[in-house]
């Protein structure tokens, strides 16, 4: 988009700052301004009812190694074979346009319950080349046959993002991982290469505790209330 203002208006309109003007024609400024526009990507939600992503709860020693369910839990829980906790997140995002520069990121999520208490938690990008099949995913890899290098996930140190841990947690509360640098370049990325963005939240520090400490998240899903399902939200930029 691009608008003409005259030039005895600048001082007016842009007092004391720095403006990039694209061409000065006469009396007149042409002024190039791209739009933002923002993007959430939701099961069944958004960008349309059609829209369908992925996500698994692993669970390092229980029997089937994975949860597909309403609810995802991240955490420890020592009791019938479970230990360790993580939950994956894959975002397919073919819906934003070719072009879209990304500004800002976050993942938003809600808790449906806790224990006594949950440790931070941090977000991570998976770094592993092979695709994560929602049925198949488990603890010991992205796929059946397919092994993680690392069991439990591979991915991306440092965090994307990180979360303050809590000791409360009621259907309807809101909590997020917010926009970060290197969370926004993990977007960009998925999006330039034509792949979905995989995520993997894991809370470091209840994964040493003694006890049952984890929180239960709504996945995608969860029925009772398709708004609580979580949700990715880019904004962007198109570049023209």
């Amino acid at each position: 988009m691009t608008l003409c203002i005259h030039a005895h208006l600048v001082p007016f309109l842009f007092p004391r700052r720095s403006t990039s003007l694209a061409l000065i024609v006469g009396s007149s400024l042409a002024l190039t301004v791209h739009a933002e526009d923002t993007m959430r990507f939701q099961e069944g939600v958004s960008p349309s009812s059609d829209y369908h992503h992925a996500t698994v709860e692993m669970r390092q020693g229980a029997p089937s190694n994975q949860r597909l369910g309403p609810m995802l839990r991240v955490g420890f829980q020592p009791q019938e074979g479970t230990q360790k906790m993580r939950s994956i997140f894959v975002f397919p995002l073919y819906d934003l346009p070719h072009n879209a520069v990304v500004e800002e990121t976050k993942l938003v999520l809600h808790p449906l319950s806790i224990t006594r208490r949950i440790e931070d938690l941090q977000l991570y990008r998976l770094s592993s080349d092979n695709d994560v099949l929602e049925r198949e995913a488990s603890w010991e890899g992205p796929s059946k046959g397919i092994l993680w290098q690392t069991p439990g996930g591979d991915f991306e140190e440092p965090a994307l993002s990180k979360m303050p841990g809590f000791d409360q947690a009621t259907p309807g509360d809101v909590v997020d991982f917010p926009s970060t640098e290197k969370f926004v370049a993990a977007a960009q990325d998925a999006l330039n290469s034509g792949k979905p963005l995989a995520l993997l939240i894991r809370s470091a520090d209840s994964e040493q505790s003694r006890g049952a400490q984890y929180v239960r998240f709504a996945s995608n899903r969860y029925e009772e209330n398709l708004q609580w399902r979580p949700e990715l939200v880019i904004r962007y930029r198109q570049n023209k």
